[in-house]
């Protein structure tokens, strides 16, 4: 059992730190504000859940794993929700999207 637990474990921090590496290389890859905050926070958000996922399957006390919960819902939470502020603030400060994406009506840029 203990032998599964660390098998568990290492994939999942493995698989974490894989969308952070992939979340980072959308941040350098990108081409405008918009779609780099979309792969940083679902990549991040996602990675960050595994992570705490992982240390969590490593065991611990119960309060270790509770607090290792709180943070997984915190990061949940708060990850979207800041990201949608910025992008709404890049938006209503006239920061355009790349040629070629869509607006809120449908038509093209």
């Amino acid at each position: 059992m203990v032998m599964v637990m660390a098998w568990v474990s290492g994939t999942l921090l493995g698989l974490g730190v894989f969308f952070f590496a992939v979340g980072t290389l959308g941040l350098l890859r990108l081409p405008d504000v918009y779609t780099r905050m979309h792969a940083t926070t679902k990549a991040d958000t996602l990675g960050a859940g595994l992570v705490l996922l992982g240390l969590g399957a490593r065991g611990g006390s119960p309060a270790d794993l509770a607090k290792l919960g709180l943070l997984i819902v915190f990061v949940w939470l708060t990850s979207p929700t800041a990201a949608h502020v910025m992008a709404r603030a890049a938006y209503r400060a006239g920061i355009t999207p790349v040629a070629g994406t869509v607006n809120e009506e449908g038509a093209r840029r």
